[in-house]
C-alpha cells in the first residue's frame, strides 16, 4: 500500500516505520552513552523533534484506507474484477455490451452502492441490452437451468449444477429445489432489440430482456411442474415473497 502526495512522491508505510525504529534506536544510543546531562538534553531535543513528525504520520497513515477508498483506481480495479465473475466477453453481449455493463459496475463501487442494490437491478432487470446494462446478465446466463445455477453460485456461494440429475450427495440441496430455483426464471425472455441491430447479419445487436406470461419448469424424475421455491434451512423451504416473475412486471 502506498500513500500518493500532489507532489507525487510516494510514502511507504513499512520504510515510514523503519525510519522511526531506527530514530529511536539513536535516542536510546544517546541514553546509554552516560553523557550525563548532555545526554538527557540530547535525548529530549530529540524526542520533542521527532514528535511532531510522528504524530502527523500516523495521522496520515489512519486515513491511508479511506484515501485508498476514495481513489479512481479502487473503482476501476473492482469494476473490472466483477466484469470477470460476471463472465462479460464481447463474444455474448458484444463490446459495446462489455463497455455499459463495466460503466455500470463502476458508477456502483464509485458510489459505493449497497450489494444488495446492486443484486436486485441484475435480477430483476429488463429492456434493451445497451440501454438498460444489467440486462446483460440474461444475455450470457440464456436458459432457467443455467441461469439458477449461476445465481446459486455467484450469490449463495453454492454449486447446485450436482443436484440437476439427483440429489446433492455432499450438500442439503434436493432435485426437487434445483428445478424449484429454475422455475424464478422460466418466463424470462430474450429478443433481438430492433433499434440496436447489429453492424452486419453477422454480428447481432442488443436484445431485449422481457418476462413472458408462459413458461414453467418440469421436474424430469416426477414430471411435476415445480413452483418457484428457494430452500432457507436444512428443515424448511419457503416461498419466495416475490419471485422474479412477479419483480420482472
Amino acid at each position: 500500500m502506498q500513500e500518493f502526495h500532489e507532489s507525487g512522491t510516494v510514502m511507504e508505510p513499512a520504510a515510514v516505520a523503519a525510519a522511526l525504529a531506527k530514530l529511536d534506536q539513536l535516542v536510546g544510543r544517546a541514553e546509554d552513552d552516560n553523557l550525563g546531562g548532555r545526554s538527557a538534553g540530547l535525548s529530549g531535543i530529540l524526542r520533542e523533534s521527532i514528535r511532531p513528525l510522528v504524530n502527523e504520520l500516523g495521522k496520515r497513515l489512519s486515513s491511508l484506507p479511506v484515501q485508498l477508498l476514495e481513489r479512481p483506481e479502487y473503482a476501476d480495479f473492482w469494476a473490472l474484477k466483477w466484469s470477470d465473475v460476471l463472465r462479460s466477453n464481447r463474444k455474448t453481449i458484444q463490446v459495446k455490451g462489455t463497455h455499459v455493463y463495466q460503466k455500470w459496475l463502476h458508477s456502483h463501487i464509485e458510489r459505493d452502492t449497497g450489494f444488495d442494490t446492486v443484486v436486485r437491478e441484475l435480477l430483476t432487470a429488463n429492456g434493451s441490452s445497451y440501454a438498460n446494462p444489467p440486462a446483460n446478465y440474461y444475455r450470457i446466463a440464456r436458459d432457467p437451468q443455467n441461469l439458477a445455477e449461476t445465481t446459486a453460485q455467484l450469490f449463495f456461494g453454492v454449486r447446485m449444477q450436482c443436484a440437476k440429475c439427483h440429489n446433492h450427495p455432499f450438500e442439503r440441496w434436493t432435485q426437487d429445489d434445483y428445478y424449484s430455483m429454475s422455475a424464478f426464471f422460466a418466463r424470462v425472455k430474450q429478443k433481438k432489440d430492433l433499434e440496436e441491430p447489429g453492424p452486419n447479419p453477422q454480428t447481432p445487436g442488443a436484445e431485449v430482456i422481457y418476462s413472458d406470461r408462459a413458461g414453467e419448469v418440469t421436474q424430469p424424475r416426477t414430471g411435476k411442474v415445480m413452483p418457484p421455491k428457494i430452500r432457507t434451512s436444512a428443515a424448511e423451504v419457503s416461498d419466495i415473497g416475490l419471485s422474479l416473475r412477479c419483480l420482472n412486471h
